[in-house]
């Protein structure tokens, strides 16, 4: 990660940067930015781990920063394909 940034600093960056390119006064963006962060951090741990994988759920199980699952997990990965990108990468799974 650039300069040791955390992914949980990282992803809360770039939710408050969208809904600010989107007209979202600072103080709001930051709310929803955290709501989002807080989320992930719970499907795919504290630290927000791209690679974070849950068996339970059928079929390939749930897989990534927010738990794909079923065609959703399929899109990512064909997507990732398509662009050549590690379905792993961090920075990648934030701009699904």
């Amino acid at each position: 990660m650039a300069n040791g940034e955390s992914h949980v600093k990282i992803a809360k960056d770039y939710f408050k940067r969208q809904f600010m390119n989107d007209g979202a006064s600072e103080r709001d963006a930051e709310a929803w930015a955290a709501g989002i962060v807080g989320n992930l951090m719970v499907e795919s741990t504290e630290n927000i781990n791209p690679r974070a994988h849950n068996t339970k759920g059928g079929g390939q199980g749930a897989y990534g920063i927010a738990q794909w699952r079923g065609v959703r997990q399929a899109g990512l990965r064909q997507f990732a394909e398509r662009r050549r990108a590690n379905v792993d990468d961090f920075k990648y799974n934030l701009n699904i």
